[in-house]
């Protein structure tokens, strides 16, 4: 039996570069603050001070231009200006700063670009406001963002957009539609831009109804000839279950673009129907639209789940027409290794994964659960080690519950083991009900029930799985008493009585 080193940690030095020569200095401002309000620098609460020089890059106009291809600090900005005074500070040269850091949004960048508005009275500039308000948001500082928002007097729609866009983008749905309310009741009118928003908010908050009114006001405001909003609310009846739906607005969207057919593909894998998706990507094939990424890897997981290996190979050769090979996207590469490791084919897969030049993480797992299914054991942690060592990175979730199961049918304690220490450093297993799930059955099989039995008890996230699995554990290990209270506690709680909970409850009454 072999013995595999399942996790390897090398050390990476780690350097920090600090912002040392720049600080906002006031009674009520630290230096790490990042929302500066106009009416603190009108009452002389702050300045921004220079501390020591750092080796500069020469001063050109041309290093604020998106052209350049060359990204520099803020701080090399303001440490190359003759001096800091707010005629020198040049309306033209801040918007174009301004750009840039939206190119690489960082919170201090967008703190000194917002001192600098605030020093040549540009925030009177509604769509320099604007701009900053999504730096600050794409920079994950959505508190600053609503701060700045505030400030704005004469909000258009495009300010309201912009921070209903940021609430989205910073994960506050609920902010989003109260911003939408406010946006409504200050009667500033919408536009397609607005409710497209709406849209989006309405799909990650499961709000089918909500969706539906969209529908009908885009409808009545004649703004569903945007077809990106068609294709948002495409989207949105496919991901709320309703592929008829789906279907119907896909009908209606008369210029359709990529865009268009992708999404009605994707809903249709979302909704287990990948004879729709391939349906789907055949009418594409024929129509002016030329199949992207996201066409091909829709169209190859769908004959992944039919099993249709020839149809796969077909799509196969047109991405490599296409030139898939030579996009830094990995999807389509992904979605192949996974095609030819459910139809058996393990050496296409892994000839199709070495072909890969920028491995992601999906990339990796998607070999070794081809490995893992096929079969080839070894390979597997092989490749787990590799992963590590080569590509550097580290097993998400999705790795380590591919390489439990295994560990629990061969008995692996010692690596089964390792694994349960690695996701209790990275603080997966109380996250991740599946881990856990994995995590017992694991334990179970390799005859310490005591152990699966102590994580059962530690959690109080179980859903029908860890109920089976852990009556299962008491099963096979003899414990037909604990397994017979188990049950009973089980119904007690209410849960779902499943086809595997019977079998297993059947298996303790067998036992002698």
């Amino acid at each position: 039996m072999r013995t595999w080193v399942v996790f390897q940690l090398p050390l990476k030095h780690v350097t920090r570069w600090g912002y040392d020569n720049l600080a906002l200095r006031g009674p009520r401002i630290s230096p790490s603050s990042h929302s500066i309000s106009s009416l603190n620098y009108q009452n002389g609460n702050f300045s921004i001070v220079k501390r020591d020089r750092v080796p500069i890059l020469p001063y050109t106009h041309t290093l604020l231009s998106c052209y350049c291809h060359r990204f520099c600090t803020v701080i090399q900005l303001f440490e190359e200006m003759p001096q800091r005074h707010a005629r020198k500070i040049h309306f033209e040269l801040l918007v174009d700063y301004i750009k840039l850091c939206l190119k690489k949004p960082k919170i201090v960048t967008a703190t000194v670009a917002h001192c600098a508005a605030l020093k040549i009275g540009a925030l009177a500039h509604l769509r320099t406001s604007t701009s900053l308000l999504t730096v600050y948001s794409k920079a994950g500082d959505f508190t600053s963002s609503k701060g700045l928002f505030d400030e704005i007097h004469n909000r258009d729609v495009i300010a309201w957009n912009a921070i209903v866009a940021a609430s989205l983008e910073n994960n506050c749905y609920r902010t989003a539609m109260d911003f939408l309310e406010k946006m409504i009741n200050a009667q500033t009118g919408f536009d397609s831009t607005t409710l497209l928003l709406m849209v989006s908010a309405s799909l990650h908050m499961k709000n089918f109804d909500q969706g539906r009114g969209i529908h009908c006001v885009s409808v009545k405001s004649g703004m569903l000839g945007d077809i990106s909003l068609g294709n948002a609310l495409i989207d949105m009846y496919a991901k709320c279950g309703d592929l008829s739906s789906s279907e119907c607005m896909y009908e209606e969207v008369e210029c359709k673009d990529v865009v268009s057919w992708n999404s009605i593909m994707r809903g249709s894998l979302y909704n287990s129907d990948p004879e729709k998706a391939l349906y789907y990507f055949k009418r594409m094939s024929f129509s002016e639209e030329t199949a992207d990424i996201v066409s091909l890897s829709c169209a190859i997981s769908a004959s992944s789940s039919l099993g249709e290996l020839a149809l796969g190979q077909s799509i196969h050769g047109l991405g490599i027409k296409l030139g898939y090979k030579d996009s830094s996207h990995v999807s389509v590469a992904n979605s192949l290794v996974s095609l030819y490791s459910q139809c058996e084919d393990i050496k296409a897969a892994e000839t199709v994964f070495r072909e890969i030049a920028l491995k992601d993480i999906v990339s990796w797992n998607a070999m070794m659960e081809g490995f893992a299914s096929n079969g080839k054991i070894n390979e597997v942690f092989d490749l787990l080690v590799e992963m590590q060592i080569v590509g550097s990175f580290q097993p998400d979730i999705v790795t380590l519950t591919t390489i439990l199961p295994l560990c629990a049918e061969l008995m692996l304690f010692r690596e089964g083991r390792a694994i349960h220490g690695f996701a209790i450093r990275r603080q997966m297993v109380s996250d991740h009900v599946m881990l856990l799930n994995s995590l017992i059955d694991m334990y179970s099989k390799c005859n310490l029930v005591e152990k699966a039995e102590l994580l059962f008890n530690s959690t109080t996230k179980k859903d029908s799985v860890s109920w089976n699995a852990m009556i299962s554990g008491y099963s096979q290990n003899r414990y037909s008493d604990k397994a017979q209270e188990l049950f009973r506690e089980m119904l007690r709680w209410g849960s779902n009585c499943s086809s595997s909970t019977v079998f297993a409850s059947s298996f303790f009454l067998q036992l002698p």
